[in-house]
């Protein structure tokens, strides 16, 4: 269950005459348990199955080295293009129905669900490596010294370690935007569902090729689990390794970074300083050899009429909605 969806995890809103009063975090024991809940089931355990299982199951053939390649690309463009640059920045505008779609394809990432994705990320960018920020590699313990155990520290942390617990950023002061679109809050919702989605489509695929129960348990395994497990490092990568190694081109006043060499698997997302740089432009490559795929996806919306008012890394709209 994730933590917008638990009883009892959000606080309440006081309502004093006309006065509105919204926390922007909170932490209790409720919210706490499901987010532990969340890291070992969607994070830890399948780590440790794809480690466990991949002996198993050898070398993939050629229709499963498929059925994890699309899964990861559309997974992954789901969170980069969705949930990141549409639905947190507003980078862009599209019709109702590719918002869904988008946030289903997210989702299968397991990630956490739409809501609480964008909490957690309107709030890294307003607290970017200073206190308050959920993953920043500058949040974890030893903070004293400039040490490898402090760098190796705050690497985990911001990798995968604070997920199991952390302030959580308020989706009824963060999300106002999306709590008024009926139709994402009903996929979001629906969180759990889309996980298992991605887990069960690429069996019955694999299954109905090779025609056999084996099949489909290699293809629940290279194109569910193994691109899961992947998808969760592409991703996470960007919080870890683009805050501290790589390039940098903007003044940001945090720790964001360009890794020239991850942009493949994170779709773009990679050109991480670009981004800090210039946070509302839905691209992320600035220049013309910054390979950004979640940016050529909605070039490409664009020209079938799918995508508008689209906002550029020059500050402006470079495309408008005929």
């Amino acid at each position: 269950m994730d933590v917008v969806e638990a009883k009892g995890a959000l606080p309440k809103v006081d309502c004093a005459r006309k006065k509105r009063t919204v926390q922007h975090t909170f932490s209790n024991a409720i919210a706490d348990r499901v987010q532990l809940r969340h890291f070992i089931y969607f994070w830890a355990l399948p780590n440790i199955a794809a480690i466990v299982l991949l002996p198993v199951f050898g070398i993939p053939t050629g229709c499963e080295a498929g059925l994890f390649l699309v899964g990861w690309l559309i997974t992954t463009l789901g969170v980069s293009v969705g949930f990141h640059r549409l639905f947190t920045h507003k980078a862009f505008k599209t019709y109702a129905w590719i918002e869904s779609a988008l946030a289903v394809a997210a989702m299968m990432a397991a990630g956490g669900s739409l809501i609480s994705w964008v909490a957690i990320h309107r709030r890294h960018h307003e607290k970017s490596d200073v206190e308050g920020d959920p993953h920043s590699p500058l949040g974890a313990p030893p903070k004293q010294r400039d040490t490898w155990l402090s760098k190796a520290a705050g690497f985990l942390h911001s990798h995968a370690g604070w997920m199991r617990r952390h302030e959580y950023p308020n989706p009824l002061f963060y999300c106002r935007d999306l709590y008024r679109k009926p139709e994402l809050i009903w996929v979001s919702k629906r969180y759990h569902w889309w996980v298992l989605l991605g887990l069960i489509v690429p069996a019955i695929a694999n299954g109905i090729v090779e025609m056999s129960w084996i099949g489909a348990l290699r293809g629940f395994y290279f194109g569910g689990l193994l691109r899961l497990v992947l998808v969760h490092h592409f991703i996470s990568a960007v919080n870890s390794v683009c805050h501290g190694v790589g390039s940098t081109r903007y003044n940001t006043g945090d720790k964001s970074t360009n890794c020239w060499w991850l942009a493949i698997p994170t779709v773009g997302e990679s050109w991480h300083n670009n981004h800090h740089g210039k946070q509302t432009s839905a691209y992320f490559g600035h220049r013309w050899w910054e390979l950004d795929l979640g940016g050529i996806l909605v070039w490409l919306m664009s020209r079938f009429g799918l995508a508008w008012d689209i906002h550029g890394y020059k500050s402006r709209n470079i495309s408008s909605k005929r």
